[in-house]
């Protein structure tokens, strides 16, 4: 799909160049853009089929994870419109709040933090419960990670690379959860979209 692809989006103009081989030769090659759309349906369809023969149909965690998915698929769309109409700086730090609302909003988990222990005497407690601050974080928190991986998205490789990186240490770290709680939907979750991620980033 990607060769096909690549060649749809260059005759539509969407290409860039490798600014780190600037000067040469190979400078002048044009790289053709907006080829996440393709990677992220294939991710979609991907999680869903997981969806469909993993899940049954009173799993606690459908609704979430189909929320989790609408995100995604707005952040993939963003991606693809700023490619194609070069959104300013200051919409982007919009859009991905609006992006991660329908998961904020399907969340219905614990708001309760636990304090670190060196912090315990000067706050007085040893678990603080954050009730819509929370959300707010976690809706932040998705404008920082979308637009912190888009930023890098000019120098050819970090994009991905980062993505790759981070992916794999969200992996190790839900795959140690999951050998000490069997039968963790969650656990099986963030396993099936961290493994997605990491074939994402090597496609792309």
């Amino acid at each position: 799909m990607i060769p096909v692809a690549s060649k749809y989006v260059s005759r539509r103009n969407l290409f860039g160049y490798d600014i780190n081989k600037k000067g040469t030769p190979d400078g002048s090659i044009k790289v053709p853009e907006s080829l996440g759309i393709v990677v992220g349906i294939v991710f979609l369809v991907v999680t869903i089929l997981f969806q469909y023969f993993n899940f049954t149909a009173d799993s606690n965690w459908l609704v979430e994870y189909n929320a989790a998915l609408a995100s995604i698929y707005f952040m993939i769309l963003l991606g693809f419109v700023d490619d194609v109409l070069d959104v300013p700086w200051r919409v982007k730090l919009v859009l991905p709040s609006i992006a991660a609302l329908p998961l904020l909003m399907a969340y219905a988990g614990h708001t309760t933090i636990i304090i670190p222990k060196p912090l315990v005497p000067y706050v007085g407690l040893e678990n603080l419960d954050l009730g819509w601050i929370y959300k707010l974080y976690m809706g932040l928190l998705a404008v920082f990670c979308t637009n912190s991986i888009n930023i890098h998205a000019g120098i050819n490789g970090l994009e991905v690379g980062q993505t790759v990186v981070i992916a794999c240490a969200f992996l190790f770290m839900v795959s140690s959860i999951r050998m000490t709680i069997p039968n963790s939907d969650f656990c099986d979750v963030g396993i099936s979209v961290r493994w997605s991620s990491i074939n994402w980033g090597h496609c792309e």
